[in-house]
């Protein structure tokens, strides 16, 4: 549905209370307890989340497994919400990995996978299997045959146990139809598709399998989204928020559609945060009533008929009796991936033996080490490929241990004396390529500019090395993001990485710089480099958020005594 279509009204018309379900919430991701990377900003305030959610309509939510620990979560939090949370039980496609790193082995995992499975389905409180499917967007977190080999055994279990399936497909409908296909006529409710962020006709595929389809924020960005939730046979339609991520923003073209729709308590910064505020950026489960709100406009039908379906659909787990309507209401986890962050679970997945999984622990205590020392917001974007603020002096014995070859500087700033000397001692080539920012909607970065950028990253000679602008929040966020659309990564995805380093001043500049950006520029150069299956070397963490970061280094830009 284009601009300048009219958006047509959408309201309950009988007395009877909206029932909204979110089929999809990673509430065992520890933001909505009140930590952030590791450091706790604020009071949990999970009963809160879970009452606001109750407050606007919410009947039930769905709590996501991404891994077995991050399944056992969602049945802990199943257990103490029982009545109003369920959980799944699965291993996220980007999490395969861990199966061949498990102690014990592959089928180790599996046996306590079956087994935490069946417990909890027996108890009432596991309700699907899942996050289970295939992401080829992002092999550098798990290869190919892994997320294949572990999928396949997956679903085996789920048809063993006779769970529904909670799926995930990302730039893989070929061999994820054709492991999914043989399977779903043994299952007697066969699940969803979840986060659809895929084609008309990749949906269609997937409605003629039987399956659901969930949509949540990320589902409704572009207008070619649009069209595809439009065409969503309403039997068939699942909401999520897919919380603490993927929630509408004033970039996305459903945007326009939330006039009118149910007011959500205040968002402030979350060290702002008081009881009964929202948190900027952290997705919860009442904004269940502003996705709803937007698929009822843009089907031209009530949000009352839109919950209704997903409700009383034939697939739908909260169908079963174990949560039936009778069911009893009771007083709430990052996933990333899309239960995890894309940059706190990157790991090596061609780890074969024990002692490359030993020497890959005592690297990672050696980076630890090193990334202390590291410029702010420093990251790794793929092995090879660094990104941060400008570096300090006392960084530079730090930023040695990488081997640099290559320094791509991105702003117009004096390099000191210090940075020269480091440069030249070190053989390091030194790029100064000025990238305007997107301060200005006047102010454009030209294609030509972020081109050259991107030849130098693809060119893998100038490996290791280095990216950086002042904060490394902006002009370095646009870099890399351009950088993972032509690894073909989810624009979703491209834009939450985006957000985790620029927060919490994003510029809605960038993210539409980001939007329009046309990978295909560079397409024969990115293919010839083999760029989409680069990944990272796992030794690097998400760095603390940068405000906690400045309040130890007050001023991120370049010091005047440099």
């Amino acid at each position: 549905m284009g601009d300048s279509e009219a958006v047509p009204t959408a309201t309950a018309t009988t007395s009877k209370p909206i029932r909204y379900v979110d089929i999809g919430i990673n509430l065992s991701d520890p933001v909505f307890s009140g930590s952030y990377h590791g450091k706790q900003v604020h009071d949990s305030d999970l009963d809160d989340i879970v009452q606001r959610a109750k407050d606007i309509g919410c009947q039930k939510f769905m709590v996501t497994g991404s891994d077995l620990e991050e399944s056992r979560r969602a049945l802990q939090l199943a257990h103490d919400y029982p009545g109003f949370c369920y959980a799944t039980v699965g291993v996220h496609p980007c999490q395969a990995k861990m199966f061949d790193e498990y102690p014990g082995g592959p089928s180790k995992m599996l046996e306590e996978l079956r087994t935490l499975a069946l417990q909890s389905k027996e108890n009432g409180q596991a309700v699907a299997f899942g996050e289970i499917g295939l992401d080829y967007d992002r092999l550098f977190l798990s290869a190919k045959e892994p997320q294949l080999k572990y999928f396949e055994a997956q679903l085996d279990l789920a048809v063993e146990i006779q769970l529904p399936l909670f799926l995930h497909s990302r730039a893989a409908s070929e061999d994820f139809e054709k492991l999914l296909g043989p399977r779903l006529a043994k299952l007697p409710k066969r699940g969803l598709v979840h986060s659809f962020t895929g084609t008309l006709e990749e949906m269609e595929r997937m409605v003629a399998l039987g399956l659901d389809i969930g949509v949540n924020g990320c589902s409704l960005k572009t207008e070619e989204n649009l069209e595809v939730v439009k065409a969503i046979p309403l039997e068939r339609l699942q909401i999520e928020t897919d919380g603490p991520w993927c929630e509408i923003r004033p970039s996305h073209a459903s945007s326009k559609y939330l006039k009118g729709a149910p007011e959500l308590p205040k968002a402030v910064k979350k060290e702002k945060w008081q009881k009964g505020l929202m948190v900027k950026g952290r997705n919860e489960p009442a904004a269940i009533a502003h996705v709803a709100y937007v698929i009822a406009q843009i089907k031209g039908i009530t949000v009352e008929e839109v919950c209704e379906a997903c409700e009383t659909s034939e697939s739908c787990y909260f169908s079963m009796e174990v949560l039936s309507h009778t069911a009893a209401g009771c007083p709430d986890h990052q996933g990333t991936s899309m239960a995890c962050p894309l940059t706190e679970k990157n790991s090596n997945s061609s780890l074969k033996s024990t002692n490359d999984i030993a020497r890959h622990k005592a690297s990672s205590v050696e980076s630890e080490s090193v990334q202390s020392e590291l410029p702010v917001n420093f990251g790794e974007v793929v092995k090879g490929i660094y990104r941060s603020s400008f570096p300090y002096p006392w960084n530079l014995a730090a930023l040695k241990k990488l081997g640099l070859k290559t320094i791509i500087t991105l702003v117009d700033e004096p390099y000191p004396q210090s940075h020269v000397m480091f440069v030249k001692e070190n053989g390091i080539a030194h790029h100064r390529i000025l990238v305007q920012a997107n301060k200005d909607p006047n102010v454009k970065i030209p294609d030509s500019v972020m081109c050259r950028i991107l030849e130098l990253l693809l060119d893998k000679s100038n490996h290791p090395v280095l990216v950086h602008c002042n904060k490394g929040k902006h002009r370095t966020g646009c870099v890399v993001a351009c950088f993972r659309k032509l690894q073909g990564w989810d624009s979703c995805d491209v834009i939450e990485e985006y957000l985790r380093y620029a927060f919490p001043k994003p510029r809605l500049l960038d993210e539409n710089y980001i939007d329009r950006f046309d990978p295909s520029q560079l397409h024969q150069l990115a293919q010839s480099s083999g760029v989409k299956t680069w990944q990272s070397s796992g030794l690097f963490k998400m760095p603390p958020q940068e405000q906690d970061r400045d309040k130890e280094s007050p001023n991120c830009h370049v010091p005047p005594s440099l």
